[in-house]
């Protein structure tokens, strides 16, 4: 097993805001979710089907020539959906039509659906749209008591006392050299990035370390991602869409047949029969009966206004009792020139979500049958 250690490099992936106001999360129990989604479709359909699929507003999409993934155009939503569309004509074979989900888009979508649309029914729909293959699925358990410790896990893999039908992993951290706690963030991963990899990494340390305001209340979260592509990823993608198991209980299976850390036995040279760790063991049987978690701590806008009320509200009174509305105004201009896209996001979804409550047209029906009238009319727009 070859092994690589990287400092100081960010470790870490996928960002995942908005919050979903469905479902209460709770942070004493494991949580489950769906963090990428990468499908591809049959060229015959009109790319813009797909927005149907997606039940978005094509006025939302912005569109670009040229794509990252060789295709002709791209359509985009918020940076966090893409389409990617047209096969260039040196190209050898048909490429078809690429959606692509980040995280964040799956949370988002995920704002959109109604009791009891899933991820399953957004599989199983995906064929009617002539899906041909699945190519990025990935799967992510939120932890928020720190049942790994991820040093621990790289301390294992360093000695030899890990069990896995991978070759490789790469261990990196990073940091800051002018701040006291110069560590803030550290990456294990395990496996191939061109077929499983799994990644375990401080997502509470990831997400400060780039200015992302977190609940809180979490005081600790760490993510154990499984990322999944080409062949495996459709017979994923085919696994959650026929329903029959839990998340926990896929990711179970994946974990099992892909990692063991075990307890070194000095008499037995054979790693295959040490004994397992007891943490790997606990952990994986609280991952088995997982079910699909639709909250997450990332920051609304409604959030950061909430901080900003408990933190900062008494300091920007005082400002205002001395410099008047005058003083406020430019603390706003200031901040305004300081917004990145990511703040940009925040609002645009934050609008989204707003619109979302209030029952537009953005939102799923309460069961099939009346979604299925709602996509219908819906559809008229492409026809």
């Amino acid at each position: 097993m070859t092994k690589e250690t990287l400092i100081p490099v960010c470790g870490g992936c996928c960002n995942t805001p908005p919050a979903n106001t469905r479902t209460t999360l709770d942070t004493n129990k494991l949580n489950a979710l769906i963090d990428w989604v990468g499908l591809t479709f049959s060229s015959k359909i009109n790319w813009k089907k797909l927005i149907e699929l997606l039940h978005l507003d094509f006025f939302d999409f912005k569109i670009t020539i040229g794509s990252n993934l060789g295709y002709m155009e791209k359509a985009s939503y918020l940076d966090i959906i893409h389409i990617h569309y047209g096969t260039p004509p040196k190209a050898t074979e048909d490429m078809g039509i690429h959606l692509e989900i980040s995280g964040q888009g799956c949370r988002f979508l995920e704002t959109n659906w109604k009791n009891e649309f899933s991820w399953a029914d957004f599989f199983q729909l995906s064929f009617l749209y002539d899906l041909k293959k699945a190519t990025r699925v990935d799967l992510a358990l939120d932890d928020f008591k720190e049942r790994l410790k991820i040093k621990t896990l790289f301390k294992k893999a360093d000695r030899d006392e890990l069990v896995t039908r991978f070759r490789n992993w790469k261990y990196f951290l990073s940091g800051d050299i002018y701040k006291r706690k110069k560590v803030h963030g550290e990456t294990l991963y395990i496996g191939s990035a061109k077929r499983i990899q799994f990644r375990f990494y401080n997502k509470l340390q990831e997400r400060e370390s780039k200015g992302f305001a977190v609940d809180h209340n979490i005081n600790s979260w760490q993510r154990y991602e499984i990322q999944v592509r080409h062949e495996q990823a459709h017979e994923l993608m085919l696994a959650i869409a026929d329903g029959g198991r839990t998340i926990g209980e896929i990711a179970k299976g994946l974990m099992t047949e892909y990692l063991s850390f075990r307890v070194p036995n000095k008499n037995d040279s054979n790693r295959s029969r040490w004994a397992e760790c007891k943490f790997w063991t606990d952990f994986i049987n609280e991952v088995e009966p997982l079910h699909l978690t639709m909250e997450y701590p990332e920051q609304t806008l409604m959030h950061s206004q909430e901080w900003v009320i408990d933190q900062v509200s008494a300091v920007l009174a005082m400002i205002g009792e001395y410099s008047g509305r005058e003083g406020l105004d430019a603390i706003i201009q200031i901040g305004k020139e300081k917004m990145t896209e990511k703040h940009f996001t925040m609002l645009e979804n934050q609008k989204k979500l707003d619109s979302i409550n209030q029952n537009t047209g953005y939102s799923w029906e309460n069961n099939h049958a009346d979604f299925w009238q709602d996509h219908k009319k819906r559809s008229k727009v492409f026809n």
